[in-house]
């Protein structure tokens, strides 16, 4: 019986799968932040970053298959697009956040149409790789409809949600963003 010997190469190569997937994951996350402060239907900034991540997979085809060596082209492709998007939706959405037309901040009042809680629950470690739900906990959020109808779901502190009440006015600041989305600049 021979016994693996785990060298510098291999611990290298996981560190560095590590690595990536942990960055996609920070993009996807930014991503729905910026989302969060962003006026836009979820479908434009999703349907722009596809598209832009197929043209990329024509222009870095060589690359890709230099990391995915050995590895099924549809495969190739498939983490192609997961890690693309995540990319450009980060830019698409983060971009248009940073470089907002400072000139353009305007204040907008809205209507609460609905306060929501949803409860989420902690996650507790009791024992070696063992877990259980943990104490609970709560997530408010208002849904707020704008004057020309849309809706949009905004995060808030306990405090600010104890405060608004159904049917009540509200005031937000707003900018234009570079790509024209508008952006919630109040911060609560």
């Amino acid at each position: 019986m021979t016994k693996s010997k785990t060298t510098f190469k291999d611990i290298k190569n996981a560190l560095k799968w590590m690595g990536a997937i942990l960055s996609v994951m920070l993009f996807y996350g930014f991503s729905m932040a910026l989302y969060g402060h962003t006026l836009v239907e979820w479908w434009e900034p999703l349907g722009i970053a596809l598209t832009a991540v197929l043209v990329i997979w024509f222009l870095l085809r060589g690359f890709w298959g230099k990391v995915w060596r050995g590895v099924n082209p549809y495969v190739a492709l498939l983490g192609h697009m997961v890690v693309m998007t995540g990319v450009v939706l980060f830019l698409i959405l983060g971009l248009n956040f940073w470089f907002a037309d400072d000139t353009t901040l305007h204040t907008e009042e809205v209507t609460v149409e609905e306060r929501l809680q949803e409860k989420h629950y902690h996650t507790q470690r009791v024992g070696r790789n063992r877990y259980r739900r943990g104490n609970p906990y709560y997530k408010y959020i208002l849904r707020v409809r704008f004057d020309n109808g849309r809706l949009k779901e905004i995060e808030v502190p306990l405090k600010r949600y104890n405060r608004t009440r159904t049917g009540g006015k509200m005031t937000l600041d707003l900018e234009t963003g570079l790509w024209g989305y508008p952006v919630i600049t109040t911060w609560f």
